[in-house]
């Protein structure tokens, strides 16, 4: 099933494709009871239609999918066609599509949030990166008619907790694990076997994971460094479990000062 985000107006649900941000047209039309045909056959319109044809380099047909989808800029066109303050609506949704993808923020490394524009406005300190978090609560489970979620950053050097309104989160989506090897354990598709033998808390999990992903698997010289971990740590992180006190050393006196340095300078 295609992920949509969904908008209301003039009682009327209008959907975009998260995808592409192509709009639902049909919606648009409903909620204003304007005639798509009419829209098409205007004389202004196909000369848009000609000129966004050549100027993006696609056909009629990928510009409005299906007779109901249709790319941002013919949405917009559209929305203002039918109406001034739609047309101003959905030039909005089309921006705020743009700008949110620009700010993920990764839950546990198991899905993907993306706030709104509000939201990114409000949160002042995020940055065009992806912002990774230990957890997503709910403040109050019990009440039902709270909205506002717990978040805390751990690629700080300090912990920051910081609330999210469930207003604010425009999409949200899970994280596909595409791993080739079928036959790897849940210890293996972790990655971190000395971190994880020495017993380190998620705080500092966590970094290594970050570190990992955003800074070492973008080069080719980090892809070989993690490809050499991945080969050699195991047998020494199985070395290192069965013994209590090398845990302790290399925690304290390795491991820890190192996701410091990380979460302070390297991310």
């Amino acid at each position: 099933m295609t992920a949509t985000i969904s908008r209301e107006i003039y009682g009327t649900k209008i959907e975009q494709l998260y995808s592409n941000g192509y709009i639902n047209l049909l919606q648009m039309a409903q909620c204003k009871r304007c005639n798509i045909k009419d829209y098409l056959q205007d004389k202004a319109t196909q000369k848009f239609l000609k000129r966004l044809e050549k100027s993006l380099k696609l056909s009629r047909k990928k510009l409005i999918l299906e007779e109901t989808w249709g790319h941002p800029h013919v949405a917009i066109d559209f929305g203002y066609w039918c109406d001034r303050y739609l047309g101003m609506l959905v030039h909005q949704w089309v921006l705020e599509w743009n700008i949110t993808r620009l700010y993920p923020i990764v839950i546990k490394r198991k899905k993907t949030i993306y706030l709104t524009q509000a939201g990114i406005k409000r949160l002042r300190f995020l940055k065009s990166k992806p912002l990774y978090i230990d957890s997503l609560l709910q403040k109050d489970k019990q009440k039902t008619d709270n909205k506002e979620y717990i978040a805390t950053i751990y690629n700080k050097n300090k912990d920051k907790t910081f609330s999210i309104n469930k207003e604010e989160i425009l999409y949200s989506k899970p994280i596909k694990n595409n791993q080739s090897k079928k036959n790897n354990s849940s210890e293996n598709s972790s990655g971190c076997f000395i971190v994880t033998a020495c017993d380190a808390d998620k705080y500092t999990l966590d970094i290594f994971y970050a570190f990992r992903n955003r800074v070492l698997l973008k080069n080719r010289v980090g892809q070989n460094l993690v490809s050499f971990y991945y080969k050699h740590s195991p047998p020494v992180a199985k070395m290192i479990k069965k013994s209590p006190l090398a845990k302790k050393i290399i925690l304290e006196l390795l491991i820890k000062p190192v996701a410091y340095l990380l979460g302070r300078f390297a991310l």
